[in-house]
C-alpha cells in the first residue's frame, strides 16, 4: 500500500478505488459536521439535532463499510503473498505500527465507530450528541489524514529498488515543506470564510429567531 515498484501490487487491487471513494465520502461528511457545528457556535444559533443525527448516521454507516473494505484489502494482499508483501508487512509492523494501526484505524476509525454506535443505540440527544458526534468527526478527519500520510510518505520511505526502508525528513520550507502544506490546508477554509461573508448562505430572520429562543 505504500509504494515501491514491487509493493505497487497493492494498488492494483479492485478494492483500492472503493476504499478511496468511501474515505472521501467519510471525510467530506465529517468535515461538514465540524464546519456546521463550528458555524452554529460562531453565529450563536441553535444546532439542528435532527440534521446532526442524520450526518452521524451517514458517517457511522460509511465507516463500517470502509473498515470492512480495508480489512479485505489487507487480507487479500497477505493471502495471495504478492511480490513485495514482505516489505509491506515489515513496514506496517515496524515504523508504521503507530501511524497505521493505532492512529489511522484505532483512534481514527474504531473509536468513533464505537462512540457513534453507542450513541445511536442509546438514542443520545442534546449536548452529549453534539459533543460525541463532533469529537467523532474530528477523529475521522485524523484517520483520513493519516491514511493520506501513510500512503504518500510510505511511498517515499520504501526504497524503489526493494533494498530496504528509508527515513523521511520533514522540511519546514520549500514547495513540499511543512509551511506550504499548512497553507494548502487552511487556504480552502479562508476562501470559504470569505465567500460566506460576501454571500451568506443562511437566513437572517432564522438566525434572529434562533438567538431569541436561546
Amino acid at each position: 500500500m505504500f509504494g515501491s515498484l514491487k509493493a505497487r501490487e497493492w494498488w492494483s487491487s479492485d478494492l483500492m478505488p472503493l476504499v478511496f471513494l468511501f474515505s472521501a465520502i467519510i471525510s467530506g461528511v465529517a468535515l461538514l459536521i465540524v464546519l456546521y457545528v463550528a458555524s452554529c457556535r460562531l453565529r450563536r444559533i441553535t444546532i439542528d439535532l435532527d440534521c446532526l443525527k442524520g450526518l452521524a448516521y451517514t458517517v457511522w454507516a460509511f465507516i463500517m463499510v470502509a473498515l470492512v473494505l480495508e480489512a479485505l484489502e489487507f487480507s487479500n494482499i497477505i493471502y495471495k503473498g504478492r511480490e513485495g508483501v514482505e516489505m509491506i508487512v515489515q513496514y506496517v509492523t515496524g515504523p508504521l505500527l503507530v501511524p497505521y494501526f493505532v492512529l489511522q484505524f484505532g483512534i481514527g476509525a474504531f473509536v468513533p465507530f464505537v462512540v457513534l454506535t453507542y450513541m445511536i443505540w442509546k438514542g443520545t440527544t442534546g449536548r452529549a450528541l453534539i459533543a460525541g458526534v463532533t469529537s467523532s468527526a474530528c477523529l475521522v478527519l485524523l484517520s483520513v489524514f493519516m491514511m493520506r500520510w501513510n500512503v504518500v510518505i510510505g511511498g517515499q520511505e520504501i526504497s524503489k529498488t526493494g533494498e530496504g526502508l528509508l527515513t523521511y525528513q520533514i522540511q519546514l520550507l520549500g514547495k513540499e515543506g511543512l509551511f506550504v502544506s499548512l497553507l494548502l490546508v487552511f487556504a480552502p477554509l479562508l476562501v470559504l470564510l470569505g465567500i460566506t461573508r460576501l454571500f451568506p448562505p443562511w437566513d437572517d430572520h432564522v438566525m434572529a429567531s434562533s438567538r431569541a429562543s436561546q
